[in-house]
């Protein structure tokens, strides 16, 4: 379907939350009850439809909301951190169709916001205020392309935590 009009600014920010300890042990492990549409078929599905008219227009820019949870498979969240791991890879390869066309896209790397979807989970850390997030994410929007971690403090973090080994990881409680 093509998209009309000229784009300059296109964002994608998918996001369903469930159960991911009771997918992981009852649903998920055996590939019924896996519902990871909603961050990655359908941000693909729309990312896809709008690339004719990006490289058709010579430009324009993309953000799309990742997560922190993308880097490393935790226990507590797997299905939606391998969501947003595909969607990362996915925009490397969205990112690179579209260089040539002089469109930048940009995966932002989100740690806790608080906003309904975290106010249940108890002692997340680093967390950031939506307006916090929303300003950091728009000026980070306009000059950049790539990843990057929002807020800061999670490239570190991320950094140290993908480097664990997988049987020091899985120990922790995390």
């Amino acid at each position: 379907m093509p998209v009309p009009g000229r784009w300059r600014f296109s964002q994608c920010l998918p996001g369903l939350w469930g159960d991911a300890g009771s997918s992981g042990r009852r649903r998920g492990s055996d590939g019924r009850g896996i519902h990871g549409d909603g961050d990655f078929t359908g941000a693909a599905s729309i990312l896809a439809a709008l690339a004719p008219a990006l490289e058709a227009q010579g430009g324009g820019r993309v953000v799309a909301l990742g997560s922190v949870a993308g880097d490393r498979g935790r226990k507590r969240n797997f299905l939606y951190g391998a969501t947003k791991a595909a969607l990362r890879t996915y925009l490397q390869g969205y990112a690179a169709r579209l260089a040539k066309a002089g469109v930048r896209v940009l995966c932002i790397k989100a740690g806790p916001v608080d906003t309904a979807m975290t106010w249940p989970l108890p002692g997340l850390p680093f967390m950031v205020s939506p307006s916090a997030f929303a300003s950091t994410a728009w000026r980070r929007a306009r000059r950049g392309s790539g990843s990057t971690y929002l807020p800061s403090i999670w490239w570190p973090v991320m950094s140290i935590i993908r480097l664990l080994p997988t049987s020091i990881f899985n120990r922790l409680d995390i």
